[in-house]
């Protein structure tokens, strides 16, 4: 028997590893090491023909059109043109290969996502003029909201809620207000006996599912039927919960009895997590096309006018992650007529602990406080990788707060603490304030929430960034805490 020499062997493995990638700069090199390890990868395809080179053409068209839905349906119909005219060719190839996983066209991104990819069809499309990258499908993980036993101060807020709250009658308190004391706290029932309970309002939730099985969330649900769900994995047409975290997110934003602060607003949601507790990127901008323009369950009939006003996603990579991603999904959310609102993160208090997109200029990222006005020493603080934003924008009381939980039915979790929980009691608030005025712009909500905040306490004195820790606003609490009567108060007529 005759015997290769094993450094031969390796420069043979290189070399032909190098043969079939006819360009290494259009495949990542992440892409590289990930084929080394196995035969096949869920990889994503970017075209050289970017979304944000028509998005000026598409201002001008929708200048003189009044109409919001009209307005997304000319944005979502352009942006899929460009989608098709430049994913024609790759859908030719995998036709031709006979290829039958998943695949997913992109058209907010101007992407194509396909599951279980080998290396021959990744260097053959590759070979494409058009393509500008190959690179394989980023996760990050969902934090889980702490419980108390994780909490080295833990409050019980339902034995401080009548000190915030002596108006309240017996009669007012539930199972859930009693535990629910943030809405109390950022006085969402005064701005409810103004008739501004969410009445009207869509509210769009991206995470990991909802479980229909709760009492708070059920009947404010849109139905699949009205566009409410859709789940880009198992395209189920009920809506579920993977892990938990989206309906007890949801139970804050929109949650009956006296747990949300729009009560009376309906939601849909978009599944976008794995059973590993991981956010896919390609599910996200599948989630985000929903949202933009929903579709049935199934990913078809589109009907723009359905979107929601306001979404909510309590999400974020970490310090040191690529926010590239989002990057992208940015130069188009910003042209909709929709407020969103992020996770800053659970970090720690350190600075430049900020997580994307949360950290970005354009959306509004949210912080934790406690039930005294307190910072939580766990929420992200900032500024941003730049240096030169403040953020967080704004806090919300979510520390030791009642939450639903799809495993439980209609009971209450005893008490969780999180950033993902203080998103959409900000989410909450906005959707009390376009119900006042439906006209609010993106820069309109921004400044009223951020001009109508109550002051939170900072302990640590520790300097962010340049700004002080008792100058407002700062990089640890923002503008304060988020303050619904305040807002709605200063949200001017139609």
């Amino acid at each position: 028997m005759n015997f290769i020499p094993f450094d031969l062997v390796i420069v043979i493995a290189l070399l032909q590893f190098t043969n079939i990638q006819p360009n290494n700069e259009v495949i990542s090199d992440q892409l590289k090491i990930a084929f080394e390890k196995e035969k096949t990868a869920d990889v994503i395809v970017t075209f050289k023909l970017r979304p944000s080179e028509i998005l000026s053409k598409i201002s001008q068209q929708t200048k003189s059109v009044t109409d919001r839905g009209g307005k997304l349906r000319i944005l979502s119909d352009e942006l899929e043109s460009l989608a098709k005219s430049s994913q024609v060719n790759i859908l030719k190839k995998l036709k031709e290969k006979n290829f039958a996983s998943r695949i997913r066209s992109l058209w907010i991104t101007n992407q194509v996502s396909i599951d279980g990819a080998s290396l021959d069809l990744v260097t053959s499309i590759a070979a494409l003029t058009e393509v500008l990258k190959i690179d394989k499908i980023y996760s990050f993980k969902l934090e889980p909201v702490q419980d108390k036993n994780k909490d080295d101060n833990p409050v019980e807020p339902h034995n401080n809620k009548v000190a915030y709250n002596d108006s309240i009658s017996d009669k007012e308190i539930t199972q859930a207000s009693v535990y629910s004391w943030a809405v109390w706290k950022i006085q969402a029932p005064k701005v409810w006996e103004m008739g501004y309970d969410g009445q009207g309002v869509v509210v769009g939730i991206i995470d990991s599912g909802i479980s229909l099985t709760h009492e708070v969330v059920y009947d404010s649900f849109m139905g699949t039927d009205e566009y409410g769900w859709f789940d880009p994995n198992k395209m189920g047409e009920v809506p579920r919960d993977i892990t938990g975290h989206g309906t007890a997110c949801l139970g804050h934003m929109t949650g009956k009895y006296g747990m949300g602060v729009a009560p009376n607003a309906k939601w849909m949601a978009c599944n976008c997590v794995d059973n590993g507790w991981r956010y896919r990127t390609d599910w996200v901008v599948e989630c985000f096309q929903f949202m933009l323009c929903p579709t049935d369950h199934m990913g078809n009939n589109k009907n723009c006018s359905r979107a929601p006003r306001v979404i909510s996603n309590s999400y974020y990579t970490v310090p040191g992650e690529s926010s590239e991603f989002f990057r992208e999904i940015t130069k188009v959310l910003v042209e909709t007529d929709i407020h969103y609102v992020f996770c800053i993160g659970n970090v720690g208090s350190a600075c430049n602990t900020t997580g994307s997109p949360g950290n970005f200029e354009e959306f509004i990222g949210v912080g934790l406080t406690t039930i005294y006005d307190e910072y939580q020493t766990f929420s992200s603080a900032g500024p941003d990788p730049t240096g030169k934003l403040i953020k967080p924008d704004i806090c919300a009381p979510a520390h030791m707060v009642m939450t639903a939980h799809y495993e439980f039915g209609n009971d209450f979790i005893d008490i969780a603490t999180g950033c993902s929980l203080a998103t959409p009691i900000v989410g909450g608030v906005i959707a009390l304030m376009v119900q006042k005025n439906p006209k609010l712009s993106q820069g309109s909500v921004k400044k009223i929430l951020f001009n109508s905040t109550t002051l939170a306490v900072i302990d640590e004195p520790k300097i962010c960034g340049d700004t002080p820790h008792d100058q407002i606003p700062n990089n640890r609490i923002g503008w304060g805490v988020v303050n619904a009567l305040k807002a709605i108060r200063n949200v001017p007529e139609p």
